[in-house]
């Protein structure tokens, strides 16, 4: 309840000390960070969701000047619940955060970026003196991806070390690896990239929060996208994970909604590195566009489609959130 309240009404405030200064006043802080406000809802995640959509240029790079921005909003089939908090923990009054960071896995390409954010809290936390009157404590571990057990090594070593709160994986996958053990600790999550639907009426005692909104947001404000370009038919090649099966069928219920005709879904594992037997279904089925559901493995999805001859000099293809930096241009360009 707090911890969703802060993120709507109340005093406006910018940092860490400015909220704290309306608390002793005996106000109701209302946080805005570096990016603005991001009100939740009972479930601990936005309504809504802004998105940048970018368009790569003849270099494989993306093109700053054909950039737009689109809102998007929960769409009325989609149900959010409430669950009461049932932890009730007794703390030592030092606050200690974790962080599972992808330092390793195909995430690995958001580091810089989760980072930063990580350093700015921190940094803010700090200059106001901690908390309590004590100093911050914090530490992170290796998310990995979910072919592995990496996340869920580094969430154990992050509750051994006593940690009050977790900055939790990038990706939904590890995520659901690791939820149930760290809430069953009664241990608060914080997402800052997972978007799996998942997670939005997942039993976690009330005690995960996300700063992005479902991808069923997502998928929807993108369907709006390929088909406002004038494509009445599709193809969908998506990651056999949580984030990519929640993606890619949403997706397929806004294109019938919307009258676009979805010819063939083909989703791959997350160690396939041969795209070319997905890429011939593709030729075969002829859509007018193509969404790719994927991270940095969108690279070698793009190889096998331009050397099939449905590239992008002929086809319009499209990204997710996964794939919206220069890094697929770059692995491209490279071979990988």
């Amino acid at each position: 309840k707090e911890i969703t309240g802060v993120t709507r009404d109340g005093t406006e405030c910018e940092s860490f000390a400015a909220c704290l200064a309306v608390i002793r006043e005996g106000g109701d802080p209302s946080y805005v960070g570096a990016t603005g406000r991001r009100p939740l809802n009972e479930a601990g995640e936005p309504d809504t969701g802004n998105y940048q959509v970018e368009t790569f240029g003849a270099n494989d790079r993306i093109d700053p000047t054909k950039r737009t921005f689109r809102k998007g909003s929960r769409p009325d089939t989609m149900t959010v619940t409430s669950q009461p908090i049932t932890a009730n923990l007794q703390g030592d009054g030092v606050l200690r955060i974790g962080a599972l960071q992808p330092k390793t896995g195909r995430a690995k390409i958001y580091l810089p970026a989760v980072s930063a954010g990580w350093e700015l809290a921190l940094a803010d936390i700090k200059a106001a003196g901690g908390v309590l009157g004590q100093p911050l404590e914090h530490r992170t571990a290796d998310a990995g991806d979910a072919s592995d057990d990496t996340g869920v090594r580094g969430a154990r070593a992050l509750l051994a070390d006593g940690v009050d709160v977790v900055i939790a994986a990038n990706s939904s996958a590890v995520t659901l690896q690791v939820i149930d053990e760290i809430v069953n600790a009664g241990i608060p999550i914080f997402s800052p990239l997972n978007t799996a639907p998942v997670l939005t009426n997942y039993a976690d005692h009330g005690l995960y929060f996300r700063n992005l909104p479902s991808d069923l947001i997502q998928a929807d404000t993108l369907a709006h996208v390929i088909a406002e370009r004038g494509n009445r038919s599709v193809s969908i090649v998506a990651l056999d994970d949580v984030y990519g099966n929640g993606l890619a069928e949403q997706l397929a219920k806004s294109f019938e909604t919307l009258g676009v005709t979805l010819l063939t879904t083909d989703f791959y594992g997350g160690a396939t590195s041969d795209f070319f037997p997905i890429a011939r279904r593709v030729v075969a089925a002829d859509p007018d566009a193509i969404v790719l559901v994927s991270f940095s493995e969108a690279s070698r999805a793009l190889r096998a489609l331009v050397v099939s001859g449905i590239g992008p000099r002929r086809k319009q293809i499209f990204g997710t959130d996964g794939t919206t930096n220069n890094t697929i241009g770059e692995l491209f360009d490279a071979g990988g």
